[in-house]
């Protein structure tokens, strides 16, 4: 198993090995191909902030940082050619997650849709955020645990907040977790959700399984459980967090966690901002520096992908034999792309047909 550390310090020589051969391009040159996600997860320092852009343009942001933030993912939008927003959509009311939407609010760019959770928030939330919404004549959807959107062919499932809410810790638990799927691949934002809420939720019957997950509070050992982590089973993992911040985010406890499910991190303060693009079979992971309405690409992941990534799940399997020699040869039991081991015990679904646990 490799250390947390050794794969950030590996992933940081890389970016500067690459970072000399990355073409210079802008953002509307048609790089962005019709029919693929991107998903842009936005270096707002000591923060959570994302742009997602389905396969026709349409404009979702999941958070966006602190207000001083706003203006820079303004320029950031208007370097993409963005020209409208189909929804903003805070994960709760803690202002390293909305404030930035007030400057954004207060800019001529349109937003038709606010998804939000109900929950009551900080006097900004009360006194700038809200007011901004009334002024454009939003009238936001309380999204909650069940609720789903089709935006373009991605669909958007809601597990998080439960209605009623939850009154334990309920800025923290209350967080919008909000699932984001196109054909194979699927994102998990979480907000500043507490492990509280993660036993919650997956005691409510909700499988958060994905593909990519954002980690919730920045890397705090708040959240993150082990039990969390592997019900999502992700292969790749974001963190917001601000460089030489006070907190000492992303925690090594929760770099450990993560690497203890194959999972591999990409922190803000580390590689900048983050970008994912994928058909819904292949995933392709950049690192972007926005300059003056080009940007700078860094391969990370997936670039070239010479074969599409399918993931399996036991269901797809008939036999308990047939699910163990696909794990065989699949790198199992030492890598198991696929989670069909979750005990780790070296025997993929053992509860289909002729295993163990049958």
């Amino acid at each position: 198993m490799t250390h947390p550390g050794l794969r950030l310090a590996v992933a940081s020589f890389l970016l500067l090995a690459l970072a000399a051969l990355a073409p210079a391009r802008s953002f509307t040159d048609g790089s962005a191909n019709a029919g693929e996600l991107e998903v842009h997860f936005l270096d707002v320092g000591q923060g959570d902030g994302a742009i997602l852009r389905t396969p026709n343009g349409k404009i979702i942001l999941v958070d966006a940082g602190r207000k001083n933030r706003g203006p820079e993912i303004l320029d950031y939008l208007e370097a993409m050619g963005v020209q409208e927003i189909h929804a903003i959509a805070p994960s709760h009311s803690h202002i390293d997650h909305y404030e930035g939407f007030v400057p954004i609010l207060e800019s001529p760019l349109p937003v038709s849709e606010v998804w939000l959770t109900g929950q009551a928030g900080s006097p900004t939330w009360t006194n700038e955020f809200l007011p901004e919404l009334m002024v454009r004549g939003l009238m936001p959807e309380y999204l909650v645990a069940g609720d789903e959107r089709l935006v373009d062919g991605v669909r958007v499932q809601v597990f998080n907040p439960p209605n009623p809410l939850h009154t334990n810790n309920s800025e923290y638990n209350n967080s919008h977790v909000l699932r984001f799927s196109y054909g194979q691949f699927s994102i998990l934002f979480t907000g500043d959700l507490h492990q509280w809420g993660e036993a919650q939720l997956l005691q409510r019957g909700h499988n958060p399984r994905s593909t990519v997950l954002k980690i919730s509070e920045h890397g705090s050992n708040h959240g993150s459980s082990e039990s969390f982590l592997e019900a999502v089973a992700p292969r790749y993992a974001l963190i917001g967090a601000g460089f030489d911040n006070q907190f000492d985010h992303p925690k090594p406890e929760v770099l450990a966690r993560l690497d203890a499910v194959d999972a591999e991190p990409f922190v803000t303060k580390d590689h900048g901002t983050i970008v994912l693009r994928t058909n819904g079979a292949n995933l392709k992971i950049w690192r972007t520096k926005l300059s003056s309405n080009s940007y700078v690409d860094t391969p990370l992941v997936g670039v070239p992908s010479p074969t599409p990534f399918v993931d399996k799940d036991c269901p797809d399997f008939s036999t308990w034999q047939e699910a163990q020699a696909f794990f065989l040869a699949n790198g199992g039991p030492s890598k198991d792309p696929h989670r069909l081991d979750n005990d780790r015990n070296g025997l993929a679904c053992e509860t289909l047909p002729g295993g163990p646990n049958s």
